[in-house]
């Protein structure tokens, strides 16, 4: 009998790498697409792929329906982890500027200065009084399928544009080393704060993480979109539990693209 193998990475190990890049310096430059139907191009860059807005070959109805809101908490062990808990879609390990928030969440990534062996502790919070999608969708009249076609209009179209406000907010404790990192989340794990687990982020979890503030090295970020000025405190300054509350009962005044759908042209009848 041959001896089995686990082929699993230890996820203390894994950590976010030095080759994951958060910054937004080599994003390609686009306009990326921003309505239903809209045609769409994914253009390939070293470490960064852009969505790029084309010109619109479909037409249809648009049904909004899908009103809900959000909040989730987590630990985050490796970059995917934090893609997946931010929301922000990937394609083949490599992050895709141009859709919705993500070029945002890049950069609050960047300035929280999510490296290596880091152990970050991410609050993502959506709140989203509709979902816009595309119905009895059909090609353009006089559209036409040839050499060109490409270029014009991209090779898909935006069939669900999401969108409302987000909250998003980072803790990411500095690890150095794998033993530091491992010590840090020793700490959290003592004080029933679970790695890799969806947490409710309520005021026992927040004066955990504050504990934890006064034991390591730390950077702390946020952001706020699909709000222009809320009416309440910064949440470094008020306990963030309540300041989520108060979030969620805001009606977006400013609505961000929060995420979109794409469909492949070849489903489109003429």
């Amino acid at each position: 009998m041959e001896p089995t193998t686990n082929t699993e990475k230890d996820p203390i190990e894994e950590g976010f790498g030095e080759s994951y890049d958060f910054s937004a310096e080599e994003t390609l430059k686009s306009t990326p697409p921003s309505d239903l139907f809209q045609g769409a191009y994914l253009q390939r860059g070293r470490r960064r792929q852009t969505m790029m807005g084309k010109a619109m070959a479909v037409q249809g109805k648009i049904k909004k329906a899908n009103a809900y809101s959000s909040v989730r908490a987590r630990i985050c062990m490796s970059a995917s982890e934090l893609n997946d808990t931010l929301n922000i879609k990937v394609s083949a390990g490599i992050g895709i500027d141009g859709i919705g928030s993500a070029s945002a969440k890049f950069g609050m990534l960047n300035e929280a200065g999510v490296s290596g062996q880091d152990v970050v502790m991410v609050v993502y919070v959506k709140h989203i009084p509709w979902t816009s999608f595309a119905q009895d969708y059909r090609m353009k009249p006089n559209v036409k399928n040839d050499h060109m076609f490409g270029m014009y209009y991209g090779d898909r179209w935006v069939s669900k544009i999401t969108e409302g406000s987000e909250f998003a907010l980072v803790y990411n404790f500095k690890a150095r080393t794998q033993s530091l990192r491992r010590e840090i989340l020793g700490s959290m794990q003592a004080k029933g704060v679970i790695p890799g687990a969806n947490l409710n982020f309520d005021g026992s979890v927040e004066s955990k993480i504050k504990q934890l503030m006064q034991r390591y090295t730390y950077t702390v970020k946020y952001l706020v979109l699909g709000i222009s000025n809320p009416p309440y405190l910064n949440p470094l300054k008020d306990k963030v539990p309540d300041f989520i509350a108060k979030f969620l009962k805001t009606k977006p005044d400013a609505p961000q693209i929060v995420d979109m759908d794409f469909t492949n042209y070849n489903s489109v009848p003429r």
